[in-house]
């Protein structure tokens, strides 16, 4: 069918800028490992690192993507492109303070966050410390890369997916060169990856607002927060959000039990986990990035039942991908981390735990994949609450198996 096309074709463009970003991603990695290992300074980065971007996926690429498209579709099609761009405007402006408070709270109680996040690392204050100074030079990264997140829902409900889907290239290459040639420079060397990360968030924003004004995006001296569309999508916001940070708070415990394991935990779950990333990252979510605004035209004119032949298609689709890629990744995993990373301070022992930590995410990859593609259907549709009630079934669900199976 058309629609199905039409979705496969924006699939493609995303997964290619996505795989090519990922194929950055993979050489920034190969980057760290070699200058840094699964030493105490990367365990404090990936840390460090960890809560901006956790706020960055919930405030600004997660919910507001997730409830701002849909609406936005609604807005165009029923009310036309005034309506809509004055909606964006003020919804903008509303973020834009959001980011600010939120990149400002990470930066005076950095302590506090960090002490959540890896308790294991008070029993060791220099990297307590450094976790804490990492965390709060690359809280304005949050900023950043909110709006930039904001400025991609913009670009992808009109679908264009190509820019938003490269611009990740930028953070990949900054965080590469700033490790190469920032690092040497520093007296912890750890710093200069922090400030590749700040620089790449910038540069993710300036690249697309261009793009965003040139499609009919004006600043305005707006700030309604009685505003009808804001209001429903401040509604969808909070499910969206409980959803997303059950997936975060996920991620928050295995870091925090991980905190309390033998030195380099951390790391062996970083690095596997990017592993399970590159077919999700390609496909799933390149997939769901495409589908969400043409589920949501579908619905915004009351189309349902080409709205569940699309769903039926995408979920076959990704099927047929990601089982293949399953298999692939629990035989091959220890000779594909071996190869991508085992050299320099990335020694023997770190694959294998490496090696270990993959071959349980690939399990889970299919049912990541479907949910990529089953929560854009229920958000075009304007029901957030349902995603967000499976997230909190599977948190406690993961939370018990975590204290299980560590014994």
């Amino acid at each position: 069918m058309d629609s199905n096309k039409k979705v496969s074709e924006a699939a493609g463009a995303v997964g290619g800028m996505t795989l090519l970003s990922r194929l950055f991603g993979f050489l920034r990695d190969v980057v760290i490992a070699m200058a840094f290992g699964s030493s105490a300074s990367a365990d404090a980065f990936f840390v460090a690192f960890r809560i901006p971007n956790m706020q960055r996926r919930i405030l600004g690429e997660g919910a507001v993507t997730a409830a701002f498209i849909p609406v936005f579709t609604e807005t165009l099609t029923q009310k036309g492109e005034a309506a809509a761009w004055r909606m964006t405007a003020n919804l903008f402006n509303i973020l834009f303070i959001a980011l600010s408070l939120a990149s400002l709270f990470i930066l005076i109680f950095s302590p506090a966050v960090i002490t959540v996040f890896a308790p294991g690392f008070l029993d060791e204050p220099g990297k307590f410390e450094l976790t804490v100074k990492l965390t709060r030079w690359m809280a304005p990264y949050l900023f950043f890369i909110g709006l930039a997140a904001f400025c991609m829902g913009i670009l992808n409900s009109l679908k264009v997916f190509a820019l938003p889907a490269a611009t990740p290239i930028l953070q990949n290459v900054m965080m590469i060169l700033s490790v190469l040639i920032i690092a040497p420079l520093m007296d912890e060397p750890i710093m200069g990856l922090a400030i590749g990360v700040l620089v790449g968030g910038a540069l993710q924003l300036l690249v697309q607002l261009p793009a965003v004004i040139k499609k009919g995006f004006r600043f305005e001296k707006t700030l309604n927060f009685k505003q009808e569309e804001v209001i429903k999508i401040a509604k969808l916001m909070g499910p969206v959000i409980l959803g997303l940070a059950v997936y975060e708070i996920n991620i928050m415990v295995d870091t925090l039990l991980a905190s309390l394991l033998p030195g380099g935990s951390i790391s062996y779950l970083y690095y596997g986990n990017r592993l399970v990333q590159l077919p999700l990252g390609v496909f799933a979510v390149a997939l769901g990035v495409a589908l969400l605004p043409t589920l949501s035209s579908q619905a915004a004119k009351g189309d349902l039942k080409e709205l569940v032949q699309t769903v039926g298609f995408s979920i076959r689709l990704i099927l047929f991908i990601t089982i293949p890629a399953t298999v692939g990744l629990i035989i091959l995993r220890e000779p594909i981390v071996n190869t991508l990373w085992e050299r320099g301070e990335f020694l023997a022992s770190t694959t294998e735990g490496t090696a270990i930590a993959l071959l349980y995410y690939s399990i889970g990859l299919c049912a990541y994949s479907g949910i990529k593609i089953i929560a854009p259907a229920f958000y075009s549709l304007q029901d957030t609450k349902t995603p967000a009630k499976i997230g909190i079934y599977s948190m406690i669900l993961n939370m018990v198996l975590n204290l299980i199976l560590m014994g």
